[in-house]
């Protein structure tokens, strides 16, 4: 499954080198835009427990100090959306951006692919996770009461957004913009996974629930996420659900010709040792085939009067050529 703009752009001299955390909804986004695209590229795990954000070499990269952070020799880009731009336009020709890799872009889907983004990665991405999941799960320096009506406001807000996904989205197409997932559809289902760290039930919005399932069938998106899965079940308790890929259905004319194919197949004659009992037994009830009487057995010809019997004449005697057919028995396996 890709996006569209199925073309690809120059590849890089070298392997672009991913510096992400895998429990950071924004660098699982890039690297799944990079699995989805096929551009080379090498990740750099960053563990956040251990504070290698804040290190010098990191800080060097990315004065912000954040993942994900993109470096092409040279070239160094921060920040999830900018990232796939730069990819986008130097390597992967526009994929996945409702472009379309051609000479003219059908700019509807374009704009409706960054706006898109634009909303998930500031109002979606802030209320899910810093007015709603953060302050449920982690410290908070906020006082009780104040925690609990920002959460209670980011939960409003959430489900509010999940109305707009699937009435507005989702309403008349499988993904965010059009049948074909895009960049959009990637942030999406990535904030998606935030909330499965609180097991968030979705069936309330059953496209939003669907679509969530078809995302997840992306090239990547198990392998990708397992440190993912594993944080939610150590947070709610639940593993989230990753959808087993539907078994290719052989068409019926290629099952047809198959089986054709077995049914032409030469049978290796059985040996004798394998020959079927009745078959035996009828080789050896079948009778002999009929012989030829011995000249002993066979009955004299019509003699004719004897005639004058003379001393010195022999009586002449039929010359019966005996001509039995020898019986060999047939060969197992012989037609």
């Amino acid at each position: 499954m890709g996006g569209t703009g199925s073309k690809r752009g120059a590849k890089p001299a070298h392997p672009l080198q991913l510096h992400a955390a895998k429990e950071s909804a924004p660098s699982r986004a890039v690297w799944v835009y990079l699995a989805q695209s096929k551009v080379p590229f090498e990740l750099t795990v960053v563990d956040l427990s251990k504070g290698e954000t804040k290190s010098e070499k990191f800080t060097q990269l990315n004065p912000h100090q954040c993942v994900p952070v993109l470096k092409d020799g040279d070239v160094v880009v921060c920040e999830s959306q900018a990232i796939i731009r730069y990819v986008a336009h130097r390597y992967s020709n526009f994929f996945g951006m409702g472009h379309g890799g051609g000479k003219n872009p059908n700019w509807q889907m374009v704009s409706a692919v960054d706006s898109a983004v634009c909303w998930l990665h500031t109002t979606f991405y802030r209320d899910v996770l810093h007015n709603f999941v953060a302050p449920s799960l982690f410290p908070s320096s906020l006082s009780e009461e104040a925690k609990k009506s920002v959460v209670e406001s980011g939960e409003k807000n959430t489900r509010k957004h999940l109305d707009t996904i699937e009435k507005v989205y989702l309403a008349n197409s499988e993904f965010f913009v059009g049948n074909q997932p895009t960049v959009a559809d990637y942030f999406a289902a990535e904030y998606m996974c935030v909330l499965e760290l609180k097991a968030y039930d979705f069936s309330p919005w059953p496209k939003v629930q669907e679509w969530f399932r078809r995302v997840k069938l992306l090239d990547g998106w198990a392998e990708i996420h397992e440190a993912h899965r594993t944080m939610a079940k150590l947070f709610s308790g639940v593993e989230p659900e990753q959808p087993e890929p539907p078994k290719p259905v052989e068409p019926p004319a290629a099952a047809a010709a198959a089986e054709a194919k077995e049914d032409d197949k030469p049978s290796s004659p059985p040996s004798s040792e394998e020959k079927p009992a009745e078959q035996k037994a009828a080789a050896e009830e079948k009778p002999a085939a009929e012989e030829q009487p011995s000249a002993e057995e066979k009955p004299a010809a019509e003699e004719q009067p004897p005639a004058e019997e003379k001393p010195d004449e022999k009586s002449e005697e039929m010359n019966v050529q005996e001509n039995p057919e020898e019986q060999k028995p047939e060969e197992a396996g012989a037609e």
